[in-house]
């Protein structure tokens, strides 16, 4: 079953700040969670709950909702800041 994807403003404010060639790279990522949402590394501690999309040096940071079948794109940041950033703003 193919799962939604919705993206919070945090997240669209970060992947509009990506380079053009970044930003494709992150698009074609986030599109196979659509089929694969548990691909993503499993997060502990305070984002307990949450996943992380290894892109190079940046990350998604993401939810998954199995119950509505969405998934919820929290962030997208360079991986110094995708942290702190969530923590800030879920």
């Amino acid at each position: 079953m193919s799962y939604r994807l919705e993206t919070t403003r945090r997240f669209e404010k970060g992947f509009r700040k990506l380079a053009s060639d970044l930003k494709r790279r992150v698009d074609k990522e986030v599109r196979l969670l659509e089929t694969q949402p548990y691909s993503g590394k499993r997060l502990r501690g305070e984002f307990e709950g949450s996943f992380s999309l290894r892109l190079g040096d940046y990350r998604v940071i993401y939810w998954v909702d199995e119950f509505a079948k969405r998934i919820i794109l929290l962030t997208v940041a360079h991986r110094r800041e995708s942290t702190s950033s969530h923590s800030r703003y879920s």
